[in-house]
Order: C-alpha cells, then sequence, then structure tokens
C-alpha cells in the first residue's frame, strides 16, 4: 500500500512536469500594434518671384503733366512783349509757366520753357531784359533770351541795368540785338512797330545758345520744389473771376490802369486770361497768336512785393523778387491767401498757406503776376 502511494506520486509529479516544460516552451507573440497614418514627406515653401519696384512716374517739374523722359536740357527764359500794340503774342500758351509784372510805363511776360526741345512753334515778339526779369530767371536756372536790354548809362542807377547783371553774374543769355541777331527773325511788319516784330523759333534759340557757349545742360533734371495734385483740394474763398492791377497808385480809375483778369472755366477747369492795357479803355481777350485760342491757366499765383520807380531817365522799375511777402493762390475756382519766399537769387521761389503748409498746384500751367504792395485784386 505505502509503495502505491509512492508510485502514484511520482507519476502525478512527472505530469506536471511534462505540462511546466509545455508551458516554457511555447511561442511568444507580440501583440500587433494598431494602423497608423503614414508621415506626409516635408514640402517646400512656395517661392515667389521677386517684385519689380514700381517706376517712378516722370513729370515736368514746372506743370506736373507727366513727360515720356526727364530732360538736364537747361530751361530757358523768354522776354516776350506786352504791349497793347504787340498783340497778339506768339507761343504764350506753350510757356509752363508765364510771369508779368511791371516795367517802365507797361507790364512785360517772362515765359519759362522747361523743354525747349520738344517746341516747335515761333515764339514772340521778343523785347529787352531788366534786371529783375533775369532775376526771375535764376530762379530756374534757365537761359535768358532778349532783344536789347537796359544798358549802364555811366550813373548811380547803373547796379539796376540788365547790362550789368549779366556782366556781374556771367548769367548765360541770348541777345538778338548782338551776335545772336541772326537767329531771330522779322515775322511781321504791316500794322506794327519795328519794336514789335522779333520772334524766334525754338530750334534757332538752342543753336544760338551753343553758339554762344553757353552751358547747354545741368547735372540732373530741374526740381524746383513745386508739388502737384490732379485735384488740388483746398478750402478758400469762391474765385470765379480774379482782377491783378498793377497800378502803382491805389487809385484805380486813373489813365494808366493795367490790369489781367482770369475767368474760371467750369467745363475745362482752367482760368482763362484777359486784359486791359493803361491808357486803353478796352478789355482785351488774352489769345495766342500760333494758335488764335485763349490763353489759360490751371494755377493763378498773385505775388505783392515792394516796386517802386527809380529816378533814372528811364524811370526803371526796382523789383524785389527775393525775401518774402504775401499772395494768392487760385486753382479749381477756389483762391486762398498765401505767404512766398526766396532766400536768394539761387534759390527757387517757396509757396505756403498762411499756416505755413506747402501748397499744392494743379496739374498744368501756371500764371504768375508780381505786382506792387498797392495793386488791388479783386475777386468775384
Amino acid at each position: 500500500m505505502k509503495r502505491a502511494l509512492i508510485l502514484l506520486l511520482a507519476v502525478v509529479l512527472m505530469l506536471m512536469c511534462g505540462c511546466a516544460k509545455k508551458t516554457e516552451e511555447a511561442p511568444q507573440t507580440e501583440p500587433t500594434p494598431a494602423p497608423t497614418e503614414p508621415t506626409p514627406a516635408p514640402t517646400e515653401p512656395p517661392t515667389q518671384p521677386p517684385t519689380e519696384p514700381e517706376e517712378p512716374e516722370l513729370i515736368n517739374p514746372l506743370t506736373g503733366e507727366p513727360v515720356e523722359a526727364l530732360t538736364t536740357n537747361r530751361p530757358y527764359a523768354v522776354a516776350i512783349n506786352n504791349s497793347y500794340g504787340a498783340m497778339p503774342q506768339h507761343g504764350v500758351a506753350q510757356a509752363d509757366i508765364l510771369y508779368e509784372t511791371l516795367i517802365e510805363g507797361e507790364t512785360r511776360c517772362l515765359g519759362i520753357f522747361y523743354d525747349m526741345a520738344s517746341q516747335t512753334e515761333p515764339i514772340g515778339t521778343i523785347r529787352s531784359a531788366r534786371r529783375d526779369f533775369i532775376r526771375v530767371a535764376m530762379a530756374y536756372d534757365a537761359i535768358f533770351v532778349h532783344k536789347g536790354l537796359s544798358p549802364k548809362q555811366g550813373t548811380q542807377y547803373d547796379k539796376y541795368s540788365a547790362q550789368v547783371t549779366f556782366e556781374q553774374t556771367g548769367w548765360d543769355h541770348v541777345d538778338g540785338n548782338n551776335e545772336a541777331y541772326r537767329y531771330f527773325y522779322i515775322g511781321r511788319t504791316e500794322g506794327y512797330a519795328a519794336e514789335h516784330r522779333t520772334f524766334v523759333n525754338p530750334d534757332k534759340v538752342m543753336e544760338a545758345a551753343k553758339a554762344l557757349g553757353c552751358t547747354m545742360t545741368r547735372e540732373q533734371s530741374l526740381d524746383v520744389g513745386l508739388q502737384f495734385d490732379e485735384e488740388a483740394f483746398f478750402v478758400g474763398e469762391s474765385a470765379k473771376k480774379i482782377t491783378a492791377y498793377f497800378n502803382l497808385s491805389s487809385s484805380y480809375d486813373n489813365k494808366w490802369t493795367k490790369f489781367t483778369r482770369l475767368t474760371y472755366n467750369e467745363d475745362t477747369g482752367l482760368y482763362e486770361a484777359s486784359q486791359k492795357h493803361g491808357g486803353y479803355s478796352s478789355v482785351g481777350a488774352y489769345v495766342d497768336g500760333n494758335t488764335g485760342e485763349s490763353l489759360s491757366f490751371r494755377n493763378v499765383l498773385i505775388l505783392h512785393t515792394p516796386i517802386e520807380t527809380l529816378k533814372n531817365k528811364n524811370g526803371w522799375m526796382k523789383i524785389d523778387v527775393t525775401g518774402e511777402g504775401e499772395g494768392y493762390f487760385a486753382c479749381n475756382g477756389q483762391m486762398t491767401k498765401i505767404k512766398w519766399s526766396r532766400a536768394s537769387e539761387s534759390d527757387p521761389y517757396t509757396y505756403t498757406l498762411e499756416n505755413g503748409t506747402p501748397i499744392t498746384l494743379g496739374v498744368g500751367k501756371t500764371y504768375i503776376a508780381i505786382i506792387p504792395m498797392t495793386g488791388h485784386v479783386s475777386v468775384e
């Protein structure tokens, strides 16, 4: 019995060992991982082509009008007859800026042409130079064009002559009375006095300037600091009709009454000019003889400055064209008071509102009247 029990235990132990061995030898399996989304390959950020900087718009620095190219040729300032017996003028409508101011007994004009090479129509009639007209031309580095000048007289007033001004400054000029006479021509005879007949063509005046040894070009295109905007909006008083009087006297009903009137045309946005000459009762349309069209301007500037008649035998005018003063600016049928300044003859003119803000001109041509302190300005 005891022996049988021992055998039974041995069998049980053998069975248990066998089961344990099979359990140890069973292959071990790893758990199946859950499926994952494939990781996308990194992509390069899209490359943008380099952007070209926008070309600045090229504009005429005297009008703000677009031009195909800026020129480094010097501008020209042309002394243009404004006598009653010389009307109509020719070429004044092509001037970028047209000045009018006093000479002895009447007014005279100075046309500033930014690019004479682009002009094709004759200019005239050409008249003589005055000291302060030359000094205005210097504001634009302009070659001065004239026929004759106020000469030295051997008196204390010689410093106010155009002849001395040219000698002292060496300013480039083309005089139709001297070496350059052959470049000018007589454009009309019947009914006109001799002093009202001389013209010049744009190509010939440039040819004359070169022949006389004038400096023809600048290092860079002209910049006189003017700002332009097509709208040129500002708040001012209504100015549909502006009349600028050039009288040295405060009396406006005397025999010598010279004024220029500028009437606003709502359809064109321009001021159309007319004028009354001293000693004549009629107010005449101001037209360009090349086209027969009214002389029109986008901008009107009227500058008050001290003007006096010198006591020499010719009664030359002494006009302050440097320094500072007050005046008016009109554009788009509105007018406002302004201040003007010019530090020296080598500087351009600066125009600001009364609060010191630089004015913005409308795009287009400008008429500038330089009138005495007593010169009246009426506005309707």
